[in-house]
């Protein structure tokens, strides 16, 4: 999972050396470190900037976990409630699609009485390699997903799916929706009600929401907030405190700044040249959206002399720095 983080963010790349640190070969063999804490405490924090997440998989397997937990504990109060979340989750595969019909026979078998009544703890993992990657067609609306056998596609989609030009007045008509969706659908929702009293949230409740929002509308999804509210690197909480008018995102002028300046600060060695170079480089982003190699033999980069950056930087800082631009102009550009 840490492999697959998105090297091209900028959180990502400034702890680099964090990740590095635990493929290292005494990682898990240091009496001086403890590796579970060091997981919990520096690389957890980081999985949020995982992108493409497959939220409905990941769910469903948390929950035949907690099931194969129940089951190991003898757990009733937990094996009752999550019972009925794992049944719900399955009852809900529309079995007009074909890897739902494949696997029909062992739908009707898990929602039957007889096998939660003999349940034990390998049904647990059957269920988890049988419908975690089925979870992604589940679905609540009534409406009927039509499967064309030559493509697998939806025919006649009527949700959005891309939308190439997004407006002004589509964003504020989109965003007005989904907090109609939020405010009348989900009003009991206590994930909603934790958000609105700024109380911590688990992973477990955000992805919950997450579905139950999806459920309501296909188009009601992270991927989709990404890209009509144009924040590539955005995650799922981030847009719902936006709808709610608990958040704002940061402008890009301020990304910019942030990000040059905490690469300077771990940077202490920087002369003020150095400082003062990068703080150009700053400030053109900002202004222009874009900043390339070639752009630093110009001006105004010539005023600190011919090839500056070549006599003032390393090879391996001016790539670090230019991946900082490059990353930052794609968020210019959304």
């Amino acid at each position: 999972m840490i492999k697959e983080l998105p090297q091209e963010s900028i959180m990502v790349k400034e702890n680099k050396h964090k990740m590095k640190h635990v493929f290292e070969n005494n990682f898990w063999d240091n009496i001086a470190e403890n590796p579970t804490e060091y997981l919990e405490k520096q690389i957890s924090p980081l999985l949020k900037y995982q992108s493409q997440i497959p939220v409905e998989e990941m769910a469903f397997q948390l929950k035949t976990q907690q099931l194969g937990l129940s089951l190991l504990t003898n757990d009733e109060k937990l094996l009752k409630r999550i019972k009925k979340s794992i049944a719900n989750d399955i009852n809900s595969l529309p079995e007009t699609l074909k890897a739902i019909k494949e696997v029909s026979e062992q739908k009707r078998k898990v929602l039957s009485e007889k096998f939660w009544k003999e349940i034990v703890y390998d049904d647990a993992d059957f269920l988890e390699k049988t419908f975690t990657p089925l979870m992604k067609y589940r679905t609540r609306d009534p409406r009927q997903i039509i499967e064309l056998e030559l493509e697998d596609i939806i025919s006649q989609q009527r949700l959005i799916k891309k939308v190439d030009v997004v407006t002004s007045e589509f964003v504020k008509e989109y965003r007005k929706k989904v907090e109609e969706a939020i405010t009348k659908e989900l009003a009991d929702n206590p994930t909603i009600k934790k958000i609105m009293d700024e109380k911590e949230i688990s992973d477990e409740e955000i992805m919950d929401l997450e579905h139950a929002l999806s459920s309501i509308r296909e188009d009601f999804t992270t991927e989709a907030f990404r890209q009509i509210f144009k924040q590539p690197h955005g995650i799922f909480i981030q847009f719902i405190r936006l709808i709610l008018g608990l958040y704002e995102f940061p402008s890009f002028e301020n990304e910019v700044a942030q990000a040059f300046d905490l690469y300077i600060k771990e940077h202490e060695e920087y002369s003020s040249d150095q400082i003062q170079f990068l703080r150009t480089m700053k400030s053109i982003l900002s202004q222009k959206g874009k900043l390339e190699l070639e752009d630093l033999y110009k001006a105004p980069f010539d005023s600190f002399g011919s090839g500056a950056v070549n006599r003032l930087f390393r090879e391996e800082d001016v790539e670090d720095v230019l991946l900082i631009c490059k990353t930052l102009g794609k968020k210019y550009d959304a």
